[in-house]
């Protein structure tokens, strides 16, 4: 039976994780920033489990004004931009479930806490809480 590699594969998160990289390291060089040496590490590495350069990217495109943001994302002529495009609006939607899963587990927990405090201490313990 030959050897099989398919254990070296990049998962689907390095992948993404590696693809956030590469994207920052667009935005920074068209800014004209210099990239840092960390950010140019993980856009080579295809098994990364960092999400620095993730949030990273996340934190520039948020923080600038839209019409210069859309500037650099929507250049219909520009591969990357396109990815960049494609990458910013996938996670924007994630960010909203995200925000809508942490808002709903934060009234439950709120609940939860409200339905406990009206429990005498004897129904406490025959729920063994």
């Amino acid at each position: 039976m030959p050897c099989d590699s398919s254990y070296l594969e990049q998962t689907e998160r390095e992948s993404e994780l590696q693809r956030a990289a590469n994207l920052y390291v667009y935005v920074l060089v068209e800014f004209g920033k210099r990239v840092p040496l960390w950010v140019t590490r993980d856009a080579d590495n295809c098994y990364l489990a960092s999400d620095k350069a993730l949030k990273a990217l996340c934190k520039i495109l948020t923080g600038m004004p839209v019409a210069r943001r859309n500037k650099i994302i929507y250049k219909p002529k520009d591969s990357t931009a396109r990815d960049l495009a494609d990458w910013w609006e996938e996670h924007q939607i994630a960010d909203i479930a995200r925000e809508s899963a942490e808002k709903e587990l934060k009234t439950k927990k709120e609940l939860i806490k409200s339905a406990l405090a009206k429990l005498t201490p004897e129904e406490r313990n025959a729920l063994k809480l």
